[in-house]
């Protein structure tokens, strides 16, 4: 994923985690919360028949499907049914860290992490920042004191990215 969305290792990657209770009088529907569904790999594209209705799982379809050759993303998406695509807000505290690729300029990583401290201010849970650095043996990279499950991410090139816009919103 780092070559295909965070600009060839020179950006960053956010990772987000689900949470599995929300506060009082909120359900989860509102989009803030960014309910991912896993992607699910297959051999052919799907098929809706513009003849027939089509049914909601038709339609999810072809938001979570995705060719075979990318398993090895074990990616999640989220799927807004409305607004369109794009860049949207989120709720903040959702952020559990972000991940440097092992391009990213120095002066671009000190503005990454300005951005993180300042993200930082009046959090109980601090954001964490790693930065990935290439294995010298093996085609992997490694991420000193990484040490969870699978992250639900989002990359964004940091050339493209204005870390006080809606895509890193203030609390």
């Amino acid at each position: 994923m780092w070559s295909h969305y965070a600009a060839h290792h020179t950006g960053f990657v956010v990772e987000f985690q689900e949470p599995e209770v929300f506060q009082v009088g909120q359900d989860g529907t509102d989009p803030k919360w960014l309910v991912t569904f896993p992607v699910e790999y297959v051999k052919e594209r799907p098929v809706i028949d513009v003849w027939e209705r089509a049914s909601p799982e038709s339609i999810d379809r072809l938001f979570v499907y995705k060719s075979d050759e990318w398993r090895y993303e074990e990616e999640e998406r989220v799927v807004r049914y409305q607004g369109g695509a794009g860049v949207f807000a989120f709720e903040p505290s959702l952020i559990k860290s972000v991940i440097a690729g092992c391009r990213i300029s120095d002066d671009d990583f000190q503005r990454l992490r300005s951005a993180v401290q300042e993200a930082n201010r009046g959090r109980s849970d601090a954001i964490k920042i790693y930065r990935a650095q290439l294995d010298s043996k093996k085609y992997q990279l490694n991420i000193r004191d990484f040490h969870r499950p699978r992250p639900v991410v989002s990359a964004c090139p940091i050339s493209e990215c204005d870390c006080r816009s809606a895509h890193h919103p203030s609390p």
